[in-house]
């Protein structure tokens, strides 16, 4: 690498950096959570990568194609942990899309078991999948994380990798040994 391409590659680190750590979830979430759960949240981490930062994150991930997660296929990632305030109050009824005001989302999974949850939405457009949002409700945490790119494409090489058994497409062999 150049002289020139390093001292790029930090200014673009370093303007990217700025926004990465202060990320709060998507717009509006944060608060229909805390009326939802009835519980002031606590933002604990909270980071995104842009468009620069993926394909930045992509380029050091090396083997192209490969890897068990290639960014290659996203342009966003965004990931907020909450901490749940005093009380710990319980989720009344299972949180829905509509309830954290995200509108054109579907419901791919929901599972609840008590007060916890895991809600996986898409929003399809166009025949294909560039935005996913998951959200976990634990009894002490709330984990939002948000994918916008070819979301449908990633879904895809995952699904074809638990059926071949890996990033390689090689069948991995389990063995049970006494």
């Amino acid at each position: 690498m150049t002289q020139h391409g390093r001292i790029a590659g930090i200014v673009a680190l370093l303007l990217t950096a700025t926004a990465c750590f202060g990320y709060r979830g998507p717009v509006g979430v944060e608060d229909s959570l805390e009326r939802s759960l009835g519980v002031a949240l606590k933002r604990d981490v909270g980071i995104k990568l842009g468009p620069l930062s993926t394909r930045f994150v992509a380029s050091l991930s090396g083997d192209h194609g490969h890897a068990d997660f290639d960014f290659r296929d996203l342009t966003s990632v965004g990931v907020v942990v909450f901490e749940r305030g005093a009380g710990h109050g319980g989720t009344q009824h299972r949180i829905e899309p509509k309830d954290l005001g995200l509108r054109g989302y579907t419901t791919m999974l929901s599972s609840r078991d008590g007060d916890e949850q895991v809600l996986i939405m898409v929003k399809p457009r166009g025949g294909s999948i560039h935005e996913m949002v998951l959200l976990v409700v634990e009894t002490d945490e709330v984990v939002v994380a948000r994918l916008t790119g070819h979301v449908d494409k990633l879904l895809a090489k995952a699904l074809d990798d638990a059926r071949t058994g890996g990033a390689h497409g090689a069948r991995r062999a389990v063995s049970f040994s006494d």
